[in-house]
């Protein structure tokens, strides 16, 4: 997230939050505040979360970004196949 967007929300880098989209995908994260993003932008890894028990310094850290993505005809570009990515979403401190 933009740092001045963080600021704003009265965020932090390395608070605890909750990521939520209008479709009712809720995952928590730990926020991280740069300038290489636009200020309406929160910007994810494209990672689906680590998961595999022989990574025990990083197994259950971080979320599959491909779950805020709603997969239906009316998002998928027909001359390219390609799925729309862009989700709106709603970030809010984890308490």
């Amino acid at each position: 997230m933009n740092v001045s967007t963080a600021q704003r929300k009265g965020l932090k880098d390395g608070d605890p939050v909750w990521v939520e989209s209008k479709e009712g995908v809720k995952k928590k994260a730990v926020l991280r505040t740069t300038e290489a993003v636009h200020d309406e932008v929160l910007a994810a890894p494209g990672i689906f979360g680590h998961w595999a028990t022989k990574m025990p310094q990083s197994k259950d850290k971080g979320f599959n970004v491909n779950a805020f993505i709603p997969i239906s005809l009316d998002r998928i570009d027909s001359l390219s196949s390609a799925l729309d990515s862009c989700v709106k979403v709603r970030v809010e401190r984890a308490d």
